[in-house]
């Protein structure tokens, strides 16, 4: 996924040209959606026994730092500090006074994945739908595949329209500029649409676009998905 981001006014800086970069879709993962892509890798691991490794992967850790043990592996780099002042060489630990730290650090594996991530500017405070995934319930694929005659779930911001103006919708859109526009939502919220996939959808590769008029503008507004979907 491409990082949006906006520049912003910066308040701390004493150049008042000065901007700091905010980043506009920003969404974080829950354990359930690292499972997700654990089990959807077409190997024989169950959720269950994704989940059991998880624990006991984030139960060693937890041991090994409870024990002021430092951690070290290729995600990242942990290890323990005290912060707070000491008065001379005779103090001693105070609770009130000092806490224990932990210092983390991301490891070789997560530098690595930070080198690849994109970036793309856009202007600060639109009003306009963002896409931010797309599941095809077929596969039970996210940001990949596309099922002709299936139903795709598309989330992100401001994604709901008006399923009877024929210039708002989903649209697929192939490389050679052929748009085929998504019959009426099953689902129509802000967050999260349910669309069918149109059947008669050749293979081929296809790039998920919006177009709504979001609530307190009065034209249309657009964004479509980094990444081509696939029809096999």
């Amino acid at each position: 996924m491409t990082i949006k981001y906006a520049l912003y006014p910066n308040s701390l800086a004493k150049n008042p040209k000065h901007r700091r970069a905010i980043i506009q879709n920003y969404r974080s993962c829950t354990i359930d959606d690292i499972i997700d892509d654990m089990i959807s890798r077409g190997s024989t691991l169950t959720r269950a026994d994704a989940l059991a490794n998880i624990e006991n992967y984030e139960a060693a850790i937890a041991k090994f730092v409870s024990q002021g043990r430092g951690v070290n592996t290729s995600l990242m780099y942990i290890s323990p500090s005290i912060a707070g002042n000491f008065i001379g060489t005779e103090d001693y630990f105070d609770a009130s006074r000092h806490e224990v730290r932990l210092n983390l650090s991301p490891g070789k594996r997560l530098q690595e994945a930070m080198e690849d991530i994109s970036l793309r500017k856009v202007a600060p405070n639109q009003r306009r739908p963002q896409i931010q995934s797309v599941t095809d319930f077929a596969t039970d694929s996210v940001n990949s595949q596309l099922t002709p005659g299936g139903v795709i779930e598309v989330r992100g911001k401001l994604l709901k329209y008006d399923p009877d103006d024929e210039e708002q919708g989903i649209f697929f859109n192939e490389p050679d500029g052929r748009q085929i526009r998504a019959p009426k939502p099953i689902r129509n919220k802000p967050s999260s649409l349910y669309v069918s996939v149109p059947e008669d959808l050749s293979a081929g590769d296809y790039q998920i676009e919006i177009r709504a008029v979001v609530r307190r503008t009065t034209h249309i507004r657009r964004d479509r998905l980094d990444t081509l979907l696939t029809v096999s």
